[in-house]
């Protein structure tokens, strides 16, 4: 079984577990990476090609659709997706593993090269929820984003 890759920065520690043969590697340091969104809650670190879900949100599927005030249709998926990439724009991103989710994708907080937690500013602006069945620590976000 291939090694599961968890991201960022440069000093490594090996983890075996041996009922299973899995090997992680966690690495700590984070460094600054270039990213490519992959959809609203969702980015791929370019230099370690580790695929990172932003911890704490959760934000409509790429395909997925929502419906306007005046309840008209639109692309929520797309638009979230196109808002996290607008964020993100030529800055480099430094992501902060979380943790593992049940499906085995590493979780994490990533942050601009200015510091700007994408995780929250997606959830502040609208493009995502906080995900409160596993944590809480965007709800007040979501809350000023509800009142704007």
């Amino acid at each position: 079984m291939k090694p599961l890759r968890f991201a960022f920065g440069t000093l490594a520690v090996l983890a075996i577990f041996p009922a299973t043969g899995l090997a992680i590697r966690l690495l700590e340091a984070p460094a600054p990476e270039r990213a490519r969104v992959l959809d609203g809650d969702t980015i791929l670190l370019l230099n370690s090609h580790t695929r990172v879900r932003l911890s704490g949100i959760d934000a409509p599927e790429l395909a997925q659709y929502c419906f306007n005030a005046m309840t008209f249709p639109y692309p929520c998926g797309r638009a979230a997706l196109d808002h996290l990439s607008a964020l993100i724009g030529p800055s480099d991103v430094t992501c902060k593993q979380d943790g593992i989710d049940a499906n085995g994708r590493i979780l994490g907080t990533c942050l601009t090269s200015t510091r700007q937690n994408l995780n929250e500013k997606m959830v502040f602006d609208g493009l995502a929820v906080a995900y409160t069945r596993y944590s809480s620590r965007y709800v007040t976000a979501e809350r000023a984003a509800r009142v704007a």
